[in-house]
């Protein structure tokens, strides 16, 4: 079996404002300002499983989204969806969401994660 790894958008972890993490006080301020885009961030990646999962199960395809890290979503893919299953993944995460600027995906293949990373 063949793993496509699609890759959406930035992940930041952290402690918040107030914590003794070793995180600088201006961090924090830095990190609670940028709370707002995460959330955003992890709605879009919700948004975009939601439809990788209704175009897999529409389309009859065998490939499977296997699991979650942060901004990226990795897929179990049988050799024979290949090269059907990549673009209409990446064309339904890239419409997730509507915004003034473009969201890029970018993906690879690989029998390990790493490898897809490569």
């Amino acid at each position: 079996d063949v793993g496509v790894e699609l890759v959406q958008i930035g992940h930041h972890g952290g402690g918040g404002i107030g914590s003794t993490e070793g995180v600088a006080v201006p961090q924090q301020g830095a990190g609670a300002l940028n709370a707002p885009v995460q959330g955003t961030a992890a709605d879009i990646i919700k948004m975009a499983m939601l439809r990788v999962d209704a175009l897999l199960k529409e389309g009859g395809y065998k490939t499977k989204m296997v699991l979650q890290i942060h901004d990226e979503l990795i897929f179990k893919v049988p050799p024979e969806e290949k090269e059907t299953v990549y673009p209409l993944l990446k064309k339904a995460m890239e419409e997730a969401v509507q915004l003034k600027v473009p969201l890029n995906v970018a993906g690879g293949y690989g029998k390990t994660w790493k490898e897809c990373k490569d």
